[in-house]
């Protein structure tokens, strides 16, 4: 339908439902394009990932949206993610010429990489207990995107899918027990 974006629209039936027409306020960080965010766990800030032109970094911001820090200096960054403790934000970045996860250590402000191989990791998401990320990678066939984990202390990695299709976008439950992705099957 050509109403299904409009914002005079959805605001009406907001009103008329009594319902806020967000879920919640929009975040403005001033001409930069935001393309994905995590909140912290204590829901105070949110790690964001955000481009100037061809260039994307990741910024820990307030929830009115003024930057608090910027994480990365160079590079593509992207797809952020709080670990439970709120101490630890795992991205993506392409600063060694394909994708890699990387976690950045808010308490001593140090970046450590976590993936090293050819292939393109992405889509990190932090276990229930910090201990594991999943995410998404290429490492074992180059036409093949399967979830894979990693163990955050000694970077031990487990493919976790085996197929002839897409799989993406891996999140832990809430236990830990099981893991929910997409998957083109």
């Amino acid at each position: 339908s050509e109403l299904q974006d409009d914002i005079k629209l959805k605001k009406m039936v907001a009103n008329f439902l009594n319902i806020a027409p967000y879920a919640s306020p929009l975040i403005s960080m001033k001409r930069m394009n935001q393309f994905k965010g995590s909140f912290s766990p204590d829901g105070q800030k949110i790690a964001v990932a955000a481009a100037k032109r061809d260039i994307a970094n990741i910024y820990l911001v307030k929830l009115d949206g003024s930057i608090i820090k910027k994480l990365t200096k160079r590079g593509m960054n992207t797809d952020p993610d709080f670990s439970p403790t709120g101490n630890h934000v795992v991205f993506v970045s392409d600063i060694d010429g394909d994708e890699e996860l990387y976690l950045y250590d808010l308490t001593t402000n140090q970046t450590e990489k976590l993936t090293d191989n050819t292939a393109d990791d992405f889509s990190p998401s932090f276990s229930p207990d910090g201990k594991e990320i999943v995410f998404v990678s290429n490492m074992d066939n180059i036409y093949h995107w399967e979830i894979y984990k990693i163990n955050v202390m000694n970077k031990k990695i487990k493919r976790l899918t085996k197929n002839k299709y897409w799989d993406g976008f891996p999140k832990f439950s809430s236990d830990g027990k099981r893991i929910v992705f997409s998957s083109k099957r």
